[in-house]
């Protein structure tokens, strides 16, 4: 099998990833004592609980090897993508990113819904039309951050070169200090130096011909999201003695959950919080990893 053939979907990744960290501790049993966190951000939102789910569950059955799990952590997870994608207009309005009524109009006239909006409903498809550009010059990983408008690795759907770096570089750097245009996305570019260099690939064993030519954002493969809603899982979980920690702008489905549970947020992290504040994040783990108050 190729990376042409590789199919995949929320359920399918999952029960992959639990495969593959049953072998690898298989293979390396000296870890198999140490405390197992499972964490990750964003779309990890709705993957995360489900592994965990399925390491718990093995452990209950007996399945080997046992693991040592006690918790997870999550950044700004998707729970159910089409309420969380719904929430950055109410968001828009609380940060006057959207008026009070441009708000109240799209609140009526969309019902409350903002993804599944029926085609024949005029008054909310205009709506939604000056939300997008009340919203459009907003970086939306970091909205106090600038929009990058020359070059966007993270989001591009252009294929990418060699040359688009080398124009990319000899335009930032050539300008002058004090005027040269900052864009957190120019930091991505080093990624594909590196992740393309024939040294590096051959440092992780990677066998060439594998892949002709390594994407940091690969939208051509093949991936169904097949749960739409991964709220089921943590109120599975919440009934377990596992902790989790939880960072983000707001947590909905944590009301009326009673279990081990940490929510904190980052001040001016972004979506992704440990690429904006590494220290700031670090200490956050570190302190509830040791249990200690936040």
């Amino acid at each position: 099998m190729t990376w042409r053939a590789y199919n995949s979907s929320d359920m399918s990744s999952t029960a992959q990833s639990y495969e593959f960290l049953r072998k690898w501790l298989v293979a390396h049993p000296k870890f198999l004592t140490n405390p197992l966190y499972i964490t990750g951000d964003s779309y990890s939102g709705v993957i995360v609980p489900i592994i965990v789910k399925e390491i718990y569950d093995g452990n209950e059955a007996g399945r080997e090897p046992p693991m040592n799990l006690k918790g997870y952590v999550l950044g700004n997870p998707v729970t159910c993508e089409a309420k969380d994608i719904s929430q950055r207009i109410p968001f828009g309005h609380k940060t006057a990113l959207i008026s009070d009524e441009l708000y109240e109009s799209t609140k009526k006239d969309c019902n409350g819904d903002y993804v599944n909006v029926d085609p024949t409903n005029g008054a909310c498809l205009t709506d939604l039309e000056m939300v997008s550009r009340c919203l459009e010059k907003i970086y939306l990983a970091q909205i106090l951050e600038p929009m990058c408008s020359f070059i966007s690795p993270n989001h591009t759907r252009l294929k990418w070169s060699r040359s688009i770096l080398d124009e990319t570089i000899i335009n930032v750097v050539s300008m002058p200090q004090q005027s040269r245009p900052w864009c957190r996305n120019y930091n991505y570019l080093y990624s594909y130096i590196w992740a393309n260099d024939r040294n590096v690939q051959e440092a992780l064993h990677i066998r060439e011909g594998t892949k002709p030519q390594w994407d940091r954002c690969n939208e051509s493969l093949s991936y169904t999201k097949d749960v739409p809603n991964s709220v089921i899982y943590h109120r599975y979980l919440s009934k377990t003695s596992l902790r989790a920690l939880i960072y983000r702008y707001s947590i909905l489905y944590a009301v009326g959950l009673k279990y081990d549970l940490t929510y904190t947020t980052i001040k001016g992290g972004g979506h992704t919080a440990p690429e904006y504040k590494p220290k700031e994040c670090f200490a956050m783990v570190d302190r509830w990893f040791s249990y200690y108050p936040l």
